[in-house]
């Protein structure tokens, strides 16, 4: 290692230091008994850096063109991917989904010509940034994005594949069989698949976090009171427990997010007092803490309670599937800017 690169490693380590990051050796997560890099976790007094600033990077062609990879072959370069993710996260923040699908368009083929070992996080990433084009639809079935679903659920089984002991991908296959079952109507089965997520955090504690998280974000999403008031109620436990309590550089304001879905939640259950106190929260913590849409507090109430609002509607017995119609605001793009915005990826994601 050249003295320049020892200096910013020791920068790194000084920088970081605050959110208790312990770097290892140099060695790839995928050679790791959890295949995911080591987070960094964040507390109340992480600084959003929002509007985000992340530059809209440029694949070369060779990496995008089966035929010019030929004469010019792809090479993985951990720098261009890294950039990538950081892109990726501008687009979730701002809620655009134009720019989410030219990302993808761009990156479709650079894992599969480079044969970078990052290829299962990118197609995590690919995941939501699918689901994330299908959201742009009012429609919660939409046949003509179908595809869209349908690539999302691709890059669950390939990312599944190629890093099958990742929490996180784990979680992500799940929440799709989920998704699907409970879109279709098929209430039992997607139950089964929300079970498998919050098994994610009973077996691999704060690292699996992201199962039990979007399974309470699903189960509080849906037309049937018994499972929003169980979600309601199984992330405040695991909230207790301490392992919804994790936040990282990625999603620095889940709880917030979270926080959301609940005040929905209750919305739909007809408890319009605790829906005031949650959202009263998230007023508390968003100016505590800096959240970048704390404007959006009032907004969301308004729609809840406003005549011909959510909990009128709701109250009617709208559903598509198992899921009540129409969305609120935590099952929209807003929900994932509501956790991820403002974010940071770390350098050592790439490796």
């Amino acid at each position: 290692m050249s003295l320049r690169m020892r200096i910013a490693a020791l920068y790194f380590l000084g920088f970081f230091s605050q959110f208790g990051l312990a770097l290892q050796a140099e060695s790839h997560y995928l050679d790791k008994e959890i295949q995911s890099p080591e987070p960094i976790l964040v507390d109340d007094e992480y600084q959003a850096i929002y509007p985000p600033t992340a530059e809209i990077v440029h694949v070369p062609i060779n990496c995008q063109n089966v035929l010019i990879a030929k004469i010019f072959p792809c090479r993985a370069d951990s720098d261009l991917e890294l950039r990538l993710e950081k892109e990726y996260w501008r687009h979730v923040a701002t809620m655009d989904s134009k720019a989410m699908k030219a990302w993808l368009d761009k990156t479709s083929r650079y894992p599969s010509l480079s044969q970078t070992r990052n290829s299962g996080r990118l197609a995590m990433l690919k995941i939501f940034a699918y689901l994330h084009i299908y959201a742009d639809s009012p429609l919660i079935v939409d046949p003509i994005k179908s595809p869209h679903v349908l690539a999302a659920f691709a890059a669950a089984l390939d990312a599944r594949a190629q890093m099958p002991r990742s929490p996180n991908a784990q979680a992500f296959y799940w929440a799709m069989e989920n998704f699907t079952l409970f879109t279709v109507g098929a209430k039992k089965r997607g139950v089964e698949a929300a079970e498998q997520m919050i098994a994610l955090g009973e077996i691999y504690g704060e690292w699996g976090a992201a199962g039990p998280i979007g399974a309470v974000a699903h189960l509080m999403g849906a037309n049937d009171p018994e499972l929003v008031t169980w979600g309601i109620n199984y992330y405040d436990q695991c909230f207790e427990d301490g392992v919804c309590q994790r936040a990282t550089s990625i999603a620095p304001f889940q709880y917030i997010g979270t926080l959301i879905t609940q005040a929905e939640a209750y919305a739909f259950l007809g408890d319009e007092r605790s829906m005031h106190r949650i959202l009263d929260e998230v007023s508390h913590l968003g100016v505590e803490q800096g959240w970048p849409f704390i404007d959006h507090v009032e907004d969301i109430r308004h729609e809840l309670t406003k005549s011909g609002g959510l909990m009128e509607l709701w109250r009617s017995g709208l559903s598509v599937g198992a899921l009540r119609a129409p969305r609120g605001v935590s099952h929209k793009r807003e929900a994932c800017a509501y956790c991820h915005a403002g974010n940071f990826v770390p350098r050592h994601y790439y490796p």
